[in-house]
């Protein structure tokens, strides 16, 4: 949309008429010396169009970059006062610039003309940009692997990540089922916190089917919850599964998987 007026204003400059642009320009921007810069930077903009359709060179990111030259200091100066005396070529320039750069604000009126300008510009990446948490999350599962499995621990999660993260938890157990995807030796996989996020890459290093009455010490202090013990795996273990299915008993299957940590 402003390149549209941009180029409109321009017709109406090369006609003879810069009113429809100060009109503009004090309908837009405060009477406190940011309407008159940014008359006068539209003007320098104008000035310096050419080729087969110069209004073309009347443009939002043309104008913006000589607003910014307000803000490139050369010793007690700017850039934009430099070209305005030493290169500008059109005499009728200078008179818009009357006081403009002895305005000790003028950083401040440049600065709200930049901003204004902005909000014209691409907005892509501003949108894309909106959720900055999805945007990490994605680059730390490209950088644990875009095509892994994920999951999660079936209770306290967040806490049994935690145990994995310490080198405590190397194991873990899950109802077995009839055509159930079972684990696969070597494969690895991304173990997720509870909001999604990726926690961190395991591997499988060995499974079991076995009874549930047939699970060892050795195993339970695998899964390095509670004090390790056979009876504490039992206890939580068969509450957990029950709330699954009402008829699981000591001689339901379960699989015990056995994995290291590769990446957290």
């Amino acid at each position: 949309m402003i390149n549209r007026i941009l180029m409109e204003l321009y017709d109406d400059y090369i006609n003879g008429n810069i009113d429809s642009l100060i009109e503009f320009s004090e309908k837009t921007f405060p009477h406190d010396g940011t309407s008159k810069l940014f008359v006068a930077s539209t003007l320098v903009m104008f000035s310096r169009a050419s080729g087969f359709k110069p209004r073309y060179d009347c443009n939002r990111e043309e104008l913006l970059d000589i607003v910014k030259s307000v803000k490139e200091k050369i010793g007690n100066t700017n850039l934009l006062e430099f070209y305005v005396e030493r290169v500008n070529k059109e005499k009728g320039i200078h008179k818009y610039f009357n006081h403009v750069f002895d305005d000790n604000d003028l950083d401040k009126h440049a600065d709200l003309i930049i901003d204004y300008l902005n909000g014209f510009g691409p907005t892509f990446t501003k949108f894309l940009k909106k959720d900055n948490q999805k945007i990490e999350e994605f680059a730390k599962s490209m950088k644990f692997g875009p095509n892994l499995t994920k999951w999660k621990f079936a209770q306290d999660n967040n806490h049994l990540i935690s145990l994995v993260l310490e080198g405590k938890k190397k194991a873990t157990t899950s109802l077995y089922e009839e055509g159930m995807k079972l684990p696969v030796i070597g494969e690895e996989s991304i173990i997720c916190y509870d909001d999604d996020t990726c926690a961190c890459v395991v591997k499988t290093v060995d499974f079991k089917i076995m009874k549930f009455k047939d699970m060892t010490e050795e195993y339970a202090s695998l899964e390095g919850e509670g004090d390790l013990s056979l009876n504490y795996w039992k206890k939580v273990h068969y509450d957990l599964f029950v709330s699954f299915d009402f008829s699981f008993n000591e001689d339901s299957k379960i699989v015990f998987e056995i994995f290291e940590l590769v990446k957290k």
